[in-house]
């Protein structure tokens, strides 16, 4: 049986996709170098704020990749589980 919806939970499912989504654009499209002092690479990644740049420089391991993949992975999931939960005709109307 469906649950009532439950915006409080949608609300947190939201934030948490968006902080993923502002992960998986830094690593996509920062800009990539080698670091010959750390084990990894050095990013730049550059917003916007207004009027104003900001530059950002990050040392980056492969950990940290499989570990916002992961964290892409879980909410993706989640999130799947919180639409089936409350549209009971979900299944019917996901994509092959």
């Amino acid at each position: 049986m469906p649950q009532p919806p439950q915006p409080e939970i949608f609300r947190q499912l939201e934030q948490r996709a968006r902080i993923c989504a502002a992960k998986r654009n830094q690593v996509l499209h920062a800009e990539w170098h080698i670091n010959p002092d750390f084990k990894g690479a050095k990013t730049y990644f550059v917003t916007r704020k207004g009027q104003r740049l900001k530059g950002d420089y990050r040392d980056v391991e492969e950990a940290d990749l499989i570990n916002i993949a992961n964290e892409i992975e879980r909410c993706r999931e989640e999130f799947t589980d919180f639409l089936k939960s409350t549209f009971p005709e979900y299944e019917r109307f996901r994509k092959p």
